[in-house]
């Protein structure tokens, strides 16, 4: 087909959408730590590649390492986050329990319930909205709250990053509600 690229370039975004997203300072960790793993689970891909294809001894030193690598990346989108690896192992196991309530079978793989999935995934976030909610977060120290508001100070950082986090969670419960 002559002219695929012409008409596959047609649904592209536009750079201009993308200039907005990619000044977010946690943005820009975030795609650091997904081209990370992508780059790690890659280079560990390709020894795999080499054993399993050209016969090469599987370097396990070399396996270990880049599973290391994979780890700082995950840590830094974690960080990002706003959470843990302890959380999400948590939250994986409570979701692949539900997948799965005996052991592993091709049937549950397949017939997934990803709402109840979800549901599981998002259970912490919303009592964290919530409690957020309830709170008047203030970057000055001497603004005023009427009394029957509970008040919080933070620090610039903090603020900032908490105000992002809300920000993320009206987008994503928006979303799901346009759903």
């Amino acid at each position: 087909m002559k002219d695929y690229i012409a008409k596959a370039n047609r649904t592209a975004s536009s750079p201009e959408n993308a200039i907005p997203q990619l000044v977010v300072p946690s943005t820009i960790d975030l795609l650091h730590s997904a081209m990370g793993l992508s780059t790690e689970a890659g280079e560990l891909l390709d020894m795999l590649k080499k054993h399993i294809f050209y016969k090469k001894p599987l370097d396990t030193v070399n396996a270990i390492e880049e599973l290391g690598d994979i780890c700082w990346y995950m840590a830094l989108g974690l960080k990002t986050l706003g959470t843990t690896f302890e959380d999400i192992m948590e939250r994986n196991i409570k979701k692949l329990t539900a997948r799965y309530p005996n052991k592993f079978t091709s049937e549950d793989a397949i017939n997934r319930d990803l709402v109840t999935e979800r549901t599981i995934l998002e259970a912490d976030k919303e009592e964290v909205i919530k409690q957020l909610a309830s709170l008047n977060f203030v970057d000055e120290p001497n603004v005023e709250i009427p009394k029957d508001r509970r008040m919080v100070y933070l620090t610039k950082e903090v603020y900032d990053t908490i105000s992002e986090l809300v920000l993320k969670a009206r987008i994503i419960s928006a979303e799901s509600k346009s759903e």
